[in-house]
């Protein structure tokens, strides 16, 4: 029965403007009339509708707690049964100081309707607008009556501020607005109204970003190429007005941007500032010089030429860029723990590789004895060691049917310090993969196994196999051992190979 006994380390573990309050229009009411509140179910927010001045328009800025987008304005239009022309737009950032300026906006959406008389929501249809308004960003609002000049009735609002908020939004009115619109202000005035909106249905951006056709972490050799490339699906946000920035950080810590096929060592320059797209194409293709990279894309929804946080969306790709490997390895250098048959005998710890092109002349072998976190427990310094190299014809992460074509005796050495005891090996390896192991000869409670369990584990690469019989193991026919090759649920050896 095989019995294995390992020693466990314990881990210990970022005001509104003062305009000027000349007299619009201010009207009394000659009869009491009760102020409607729209019930605040998931989805709307009222104000107030209690009116007691009135225009063309408002200004208001929302603040939303969860990404939503505007399906309907309800406003106070004080006239019943005319039919009134509303616009609504919007702008990145607060109203306030961009009341009567035409160029800061952007249309939200145009809808008719037939008032419902004062104090009563008129409702206007603004859904399918397709502008995504983001949680924790400020968006101003601006509400006017278009074809004023034609009606006999006004926009009611209401003198003062009415600032409401519930669970996904926050409204903060403004001022009340002349016509034509863009053209006078009136502050304070409350917006009499309910806004309508929706967190559901809308199909997210998508970008995606690699290096070398990989998206995680990429290691580049010195002298090959780093090819970055780029795709943005815009899907339910197309022509949403954005900057694209694509920026890249060298190893100096130095930022360069990416605008029109060319890179620019500061970030001022986005890639586009327009609506948003579908785009895909390559940023960058050359041979890099040692050190850390990585390349964001991001989708910024203020179109000022700055990046602005938070970020509507990005994504990002490191690259490394180092030498050629001389070395297979898995561990890191240090160990945490020890492995050892309970009843003696040798111990085998069996490392699967790639094939390295350029890499497979093997030189030597490697390993660490014992460990600096449980000193003692180890066989000690003069103790015999076999090291053994097999090709594995059918590179199945499996190393049973592997095929020994050298191996070697040696000695421990160095216990207890986590250094790499190293031994002359040749062998060339002819195979995508091959497997390396040291075979430790050991008595019952001596743990021989060094392992490192602090990098993350690879599935297929540490396996481990012996006898409790010393100097037993064949190592030309893996499966007739009393223990043949079995996966390691430990982490890794310390066993590594040069070339």
């Amino acid at each position: 029965m095989k019995r294995t006994c390992v020693v466990f380390a314990l881990l210990v573990c970022l005001c509104a403007a003062g305009l000027a309050q000349d007299s619009d229009r201010v009207y009394k009411k000659t009869t009491a009339t009760a102020a409607h509140q729209a019930e605040r179910a998931p989805g709307s927010l009222t104000t107030l509708f209690a009116w007691n001045n009135g225009y063309a328009g408002n200004t208001f800025d929302i603040t939303p707690a969860i990404d939503l987008y505007s399906t309907a304005l309800d406003v106070n239009w004080i006239s019943a049964g005319e039919t009134i022309d509303v616009d609504a737009y919007y702008c990145v950032g607060s109203c306030v100081g961009f009341e009567n300026d035409p160029t800061h906006w952007t249309l939200l959406g145009s809808n008719s309707n037939v008032a419902a008389g004062p104090d009563l929501p008129t409702s206007i249809d603004i859904s399918g607008n397709n502008v995504r308004f983001i949680a924790g960003n400020i968006y101003g609002i601006y509400v006017d009556v278009s074809n004023y000049a034609n009606l006999l009735g006004f926009l009611g609002y209401t003198n003062g501020l009415y600032n409401v908020s519930n669970s996904d939004l926050a409204i903060a009115t403004n001022t009340g607005e002349a016509n034509p619109a863009f053209s006078y202000s009136f502050y304070p005035r409350g917006w009499n109204g309910t806004f309508h909106y929706d967190t559901q249905g809308m199909a997210y951006p998508i970008l995606d970003i690699k290096c070398n056709g990989d998206d995680s972490d990429v290691e580049i050799f010195t002298g090959d190429s780093a090819t970055v490339t780029i795709d943005v699906l815009a899907r339910d946000f197309a022509g949403f007005p954005v900057e694209i920035w694509i920026a890249l950080v060298t190893p100096a810590g130095n930022w360069w941007s990416y605008q029109l096929g060319a890179w620019y060592p500061d970030l001022i320059h986005p890639a586009w500032s327009s609506g948003l797209t579908d785009w895909s194409g390559t940023v960058l293709n050359l041979v890099p010089p040692l050190g850390a990279y990585k390349v964001f894309v991001a989708i910024d929804i203020y179109q000022n030429g700055l990046v602005d946080f938070p970020l509507f969306d990005y994504d990002m790709v490191n690259f490394d860029v180092v030498p050629p490997p001389t070395s297979y390895e898995w561990d890191d250098g240090t160990t945490e723990n020890l492995l050892c048959w309970v009843s003696g005998g040798d111990m085998v710890g069996m490392h699967r590789f790639d094939t390295i092109p350029g890499g497979e002349n093997i030189t030597e072998v490697g390993t660490i004895f014992g460990s600096t976190t449980y000193p003692g427990f180890a066989p000690g310094n003069g103790t015999a060691t076999d090291f053994y190299i097999w090709e594995d014809p059918t590179s199945d992460m499996d190393p049973i049917d592997c095929v020994l074509i050298n191996q070697g005796t040696g000695a421990v050495n160095n216990v207890d310090q986590d250094i790499h005891v190293w031994d002359p090996l040749t062998a060339t390896v002819t195979t995508a993969d091959f497997w390396i192991a040291y075979n430790l000869h050991h008595a019952g409670y001596e743990y021989c196994l060094a392992i490192d369990d602090t990098t993350a584990y690879v599935p297929g690469s540490a396996f481990y196999a012996g006898t409790n019989t010393l100097n037993g193991f064949d190592p030309t026919d893996l499966s007739v051992n009393q223990y043949p090759p079995a996966e390691s649920t430990y982490g890794f050896w310390t066993v590594r190979a040069n070339y």
